[in-house]
């Protein structure tokens, strides 16, 4: 993991950048203007920005977006990404070493009073030059073992940092299984983790399906072969009703 290699290269001090909601700040005409760059075609522009400006309709009333990229959509990771493109130019630019994944961003440097700065003049940068906000309260300077990646940490052993799942994102992970495998509770509450509760319920129309299949099958046995038993008897019985005017043919005529 690249990280893992700027942090054993001694630079472990970690600028972790959140942008305040991203996906729902991307400014239409900056993102309009770096297309234009690479897209000569007008309509292909204008289809693009149709799209931007679609909005959303809730209650029957249609709002028209003014920023930000449709949710939902696989165009919009895409368009989102060529903003932050100019961020990774920026920072190749200025000789920083980092790791972006969509909207989490990570700087790695050498001491804190480097992360400090950095920390000023980036977000600066994606402010003024990006039209984006940067939260605050959430971006921060830590040590590796302090940090988050993609819901991954780092804590150092003999051979240097290593890798390992963040905290928060093993409680979770222990909270959602001690969920899904309670003895008392097979199946999910009401409303919560929809997912596995479908699954569960596909599982359970699989088994009652099967039983009632094998209920099905062995009533069928049943009525088989209470019909052969009945076709039998009715096949003996008329066997009888048959031989018997023969039986009475045979037998030597009185007074012979």
């Amino acid at each position: 993991m690249q990280a893992q290699a700027y942090l054993n290269d001694g630079y472990e001090h970690v600028i972790e950048l959140d942008l305040e909601k991203f996906f729902d700040k991307v400014n239409h005409d900056k993102l309009m203007g770096l297309l234009s760059k690479q897209i000569t075609d007008k309509g292909t522009l204008k289809l693009i920005r149709s799209y931007l400006t679609s909005g959303i309709m809730e209650g029957g009333v249609a709002s028209p977006g003014t920023e930000g990229t449709p949710q939902g959509s696989a165009l919009s990771p895409l368009l989102s990404n060529i903003v932050l493109h100019e961020l990774d130019k920026e920072l190749e630019t200025r000789g920083h070493r980092y790791v972006r994944y969509a909207d989490d961003c990570s700087i790695y440097v050498r001491s804190e009073k480097s992360a400090q700065r950095v920390m000023e003049t980036i977000t600066e940068y994606i402010e003024s030059k990006l039209k984006l906000k940067v939260n605050g309260t959430k971006s921060k300077v830590s040590r590796p073992n302090e940090s988050t990646l993609l819901g991954f940490s780092f804590y150092r052993s003999k051979v240097g940092w290593e890798i390992r799942i963040a905290p928060k994102s093993l409680v979770r992970i222990k909270q959602k299984m001690k969920e899904r495998t309670m003895r008392r509770r097979p199946f999910p509450r009401k409303g919560k983790d929809k997912e596995n509760g479908s699954g569960n319920k596909r599982l359970g129309k699989l088994l009652f399906d099967s039983e009632s299949q094998k209920q099905d099958e062995g009533i069928r046995r049943t009525g088989t072969n209470k019909a052969t038993n009945g076709d039998m008897e009715t096949m003996e019985e008329t066997a009888d009703k048959e031989m018997e005017p023969a039986k009475a043919g045979h037998q030597p005529a009185k007074g012979v």
